[in-house]
């Protein structure tokens, strides 16, 4: 798994904490993802699991993201695991206000290593 941006008191999770954008392989969610995710996030990544997978944008967007992958907006303290899809901090919808910073690539195999994980913002 990887981290390279991150979303400081990020308001989708019940509490304001930081939410780093992850990007796992099929194996890796499979394993380490899928089981943590509640209910309504495993329905809707059962439903549309091709929609989430980056192998489409990442081909036409190689510098924002890699392909085959699966992207999830994580908790600092790993309780909340959003999917998205690949372009969710590029999309539109921000108006040129993303709230997601760059920061240096953090690569990991443990969740519990983003709770202690330092991060420094490059952008």
């Amino acid at each position: 798994m990887r981290t390279d941006l991150l979303w400081k008191n990020c308001r989708l999770f019940s509490k304001n904490q930081i939410g780093y954008w992850v990007s796992c392989d099929s194996d890796e969610v499979k394993h380490l993802i899928y089981p943590l995710l509640t209910d309504q996030e495993k329905d809707k990544f059962d439903k549309d699991q091709e929609m989430y997978i980056s192998t489409h944008w990442a081909t036409k967007n190689p510098t924002l993201a890699l392909k085959d992958r699966y992207y999830f907006l994580i908790s600092q303290d790993v309780r909340e695991i959003l999917i998205f899809e690949s372009f969710f901090p590029y999309a539109g919808q921000w108006n040129y206000g993303s709230p997601f910073e760059a920061i240096e690539e953090f690569i990991f195999s443990d969740l519990i290593e983003l709770n202690k994980f330092k991060p420094i913002v490059t952008g």
